[in-house]
């Protein structure tokens, strides 16, 4: 990929770096899909999108739920801010379901069931966190719909983190992969542009910050070509 970077976001933190909180002990566990469980993210992945909720600030956009493990966790790193998460056919898991109709939570976290590939007009998002359709027609699209909703707040970056985009090394354990072409060529196309600058990875999580906008047709044009 060649990145077009704007300065460092933060770094995945490793053993020369001084740690600042849990999230930055990562290096020291096995990451690897046996601890996926609910949230279904290896450990380092959920330590860098614990860190990208950190950097931000204003509402975050979650595109793609099912079992509602990633709310709940986006939730709780949240503190007060609103997370707004929608799926077009979520299975939430029990345990899930009770954490986020706690008071407290339920007031601050909005559950859409829908086609995420529409935008949701007059929102504007702190950070995106997309998991969704992973095809490339489908991540674009979410993409597509989306991206002008995002903007830095209070001066923090907008950033959009998009998950299984890159191969994942906690998986060597069994051979296998678990990252998918279409989002990997989307954020790639991405960067190409000029509209995102590439920001850190763990696992098959990528994270990019946001430049500008995307040119006029974008997501139409990726369909037809697809």
């Amino acid at each position: 990929m060649a990145a077009r970077k704007q300065g460092a976001l933060f770094t995945v933190e490793g053993p020369e770096s001084s740690a600042r909180g849990f999230e930055d002990m990562a290096w020291l566990f096995a990451c690897d899909n046996r601890n996926r469980r609910i949230l279904r993210q290896n450990f380092d992945e959920a330590a860098l999108l614990w860190k990208c909720v950190k950097a931000t600030r204003g509402s975050i956009l979650e595109i793609g739920r099912l079992y509602a493990g990633s709310t709940v966790f986006l939730a709780a790193a949240a503190g007060d801010r609103k997370v707004v998460s929608i799926d077009i056919g979520p299975k939430h898991h029990p345990s899930a379901e009770r954490y986020l109709f706690r008071p407290g939570v339920r007031e601050r976290v909005e559950l859409i069931v829908g086609d995420s590939r529409r935008s949701l007009p007059g929102r504007k998002f702190g950070m995106l966190f997309i998991d969704g359709d992973h095809s490339e027609e489908g991540v674009t699209a979410d993409t597509a719909a989306h991206w002008a909703s995002l903007e830095g707040v209070d001066g923090a970056p907008p950033l959009a983190v998009f998950h299984d985009a890159v191969p994942n090394p906690g998986l060597e354990h069994c051979g296998a992969e678990n990252h998918f072409e279409g989002v990997r060529i989307l954020c790639e196309r991405l960067v190409e542009l000029g509209v995102a600058a590439e920001g850190p990875r763990a696992g098959s999580v990528q994270v990019l910050q946001k430049l500008a906008e995307l040119p006029a047709g974008f997501g139409a044009r990726v369909a037809a070509a697809v």
